[in-house]
C-alpha cells in the first residue's frame, strides 16, 4: 500500500518504481480520477500480473489535488 494525491503523475519515488514495472497500472488510475474525483481517504486497489504471478497494488489517497475537480 502506498499514499498517493488524486491524479498523481506517478512521476518520483514508489510511484515512479510501480508505473515503470506496470504501466497499465497508472492509466487505470488516471481514468479512476477522471470517473471518480476521488477525495482524500478514498483507497484504490490495482490488480495484474507480475513476472512471479498476481499482483495487487492498494493506494490510499491521502491528500487533495493533482486534477481539477469536475474537469
Amino acid at each position: 500500500a502506498h499514499g498517493i494525491a488524486p491524479g498523481d503523475h506517478f512521476d518520483s519515488g514508489l510511484a515512479l518504481a510501480l508505473r515503470e514495472r506496470w504501466p497499465a497500472m497508472a492509466r487505470d488510475f488516471r481514468h479512476f480520477c477522471q470517473q471518480s474525483h476521488p477525495k482524500p481517504g478514498t483507497m484504490w486497489a490495482w490488480s495484474g500480473t507480475g513476472p512471479h504471478g498476481p499482483v495487487r497494488v492498494v493506494a490510499l489517497l491521502t491528500q487533495d489535488g493533482g486534477y481539477e475537480h469536475g474537469a
